[in-house]
């Protein structure tokens, strides 16, 4: 009975933690940039409980039965959607393609971000919604009106009368997206699963090039999450009923022995 309550509770776990996995995403579902997250569950092998040798009632007992080490989870995988959504402002910014926006976080960390909801500060400074300066730095002078972002990342704006080029966007490209940590504010770091960035004009290096004026949209598909919350609730009560079976029977079997 030791293993089916070890079975039971491990299946209890694993779809409590893909259930609250299921809620983060849809909890996203309209954050720009967001990648959905997809978290492979993997057994934790087993323990062997029983040698050779034991006999209950009179029955020689299989030998070498374990009971499941607890379910282990994997690294949370982002997953990101190339759709766009049109907004007002133009240092709203989506990279069509790949490519991810360079943030400077408090730490003096580069962060990584689709999520482009860029304006400017008080300083003149292009920033994002949590403060984190866009890095390379761009700055807007005072009193500059036309502010303009071309698709390779030029920005420009009109200053005493003359169009003048106030800075290059660049983006960050990875060997595996799939590889980097998500931070909070829409920001992932980079780890050795995703290998170190490359820094690339927009609509080169196999980047996207930039659209002004929108968002890179979420990647939550909320068909698919409740796919997947349906799936997760169902085996969660599977495994609920198991453990009831498995106290009953130890009961029994404790009665049996008495």
């Amino acid at each position: 009975m030791d293993m089916m309550l070890a079975a039971a509770q491990n299946g209890l776990a694993t779809q409590s933690f893909l259930i609250t996995q299921v809620a983060d995403n849809l909890a996203n579902v309209n954050t720009a940039g967001y990648g959905r997250r997809i978290t492979a569950a993997t057994g934790g092998g087993g323990t062997m409980v029983r040698p050779p040798g034991v006999v209950m009632m009179g029955t020689g007992l299989l030998p070498s039965a374990s009971v499941p080490a607890p379910v282990q989870s994997g690294v949370d995988v982002p997953t990101f959607s190339q759709g766009m959504t049109g907004v007002s402002s133009p240092t709203a910014l989506a990279v069509a393609g790949s490519g991810f926006f360079q943030v400077q976080l408090p730490s003096g960390q580069l962060g990584y971000t689709r999520a482009g909801s860029f304006r400017v500060d008080a300083n003149g400074q292009l920033v994002n919604p949590q403060g984190y300066r866009l890095v390379p730095a761009i700055k807007v002078p005072p009193g500059a009106t036309g502010l303009a972002i071309a698709a390779n990342g030029t920005v420009t704006a009109q200053v005493g009368g003359t169009t003048t080029t106030l800075g290059q966007i660049t983006l960050a490209l990875f060997p595996n997206d799939a590889g980097l940590v998500q931070q909070a504010g829409g920001v992932y770091q980079p780890s050795a699963n995703s290998g170190a960035p490359t820094v690339v004009v927009p609509g080169t290096g196999g980047s996207g090039p930039l659209v002004s004026g929108a968002l890179n949209a979420s990647g939550v598909s909320v068909s698919s999450e409740m796919v997947a919350l349906i799936q997760a609730s169902s085996a969660y009560s599977l495994s609920a009923k198991l453990m009831t079976t498995a106290e009953v029977l130890d009961q029994a079997t404790t009665q049996m022995n008495a």
